[in-house]
């Protein structure tokens, strides 16, 4: 699996067994979040100057999604693996772009609290957690806020032309 860390070391630490994996370079996705809201890449939508409401550029766009693929791709392949991560969040993404190429890796770490998929028809059930987190994220990374979180109005990212 791609999608995540690879062990690169089995041994033991004080008598317990442990795993020492590879260094996933990169930035954590809510790093990536606030740089994409904070670099100026939002403009006031059309005709309304005044109004806290914004749009991304349409480069932002292509970006956000380009790396949302990337990020549901690695979460499949994690789930077609036969796991769940169970505790999906922007910090526990590492993104970083190959050589400046444009093409985005993406790391999915802390799977301390995964579990593996049942075998019986209800494994749908066990990525729902998954679904739901990726969803969260998603609107995160278009509107640079948690859905969960309450914002005022004069919280919200600036515009900038």
């Amino acid at each position: 699996c791609t999608a995540v860390r690879s062990v690169i070391s089995l041994s033991e630490f004080d008598g317990f067994p442990s795993l020492y994996l590879e260094w996933a370079a990169g930035i954590p996705l809510s790093e990536w979040i606030k740089s994409l809201h904070m670099e100026g890449r939002l403009s006031p939508m059309a005709g309304n100057s005044n109004s806290h409401t914004a749009i991304i550029c349409e480069r932002g766009i292509t970006t956000i999604l380009k790396l949302a693929s990337t990020i549901l791709m690695a979460l499949a392949e994690i789930h077609n693996a036969g796991a769940t991560h169970n505790s999906l969040t922007p910090s526990k993404i590492i993104v970083d772009e190959i050589n400046g190429s444009g093409n985005i890796l993406v790391k999915i770490i802390g799977l301390g609290s995964a579990s593996l998929q049942r075998d019986d028809s209800d494994n749908f059930s066990d990525s729902q957690r998954d679904l739901f987190s990726m969803g969260s994220i998603l609107f995160e990374m278009f509107t640079g806020r948690c859905p969960f979180k309450k914002v005022h109005d004069g919280d919200l990212p600036s515009c900038k032309k």
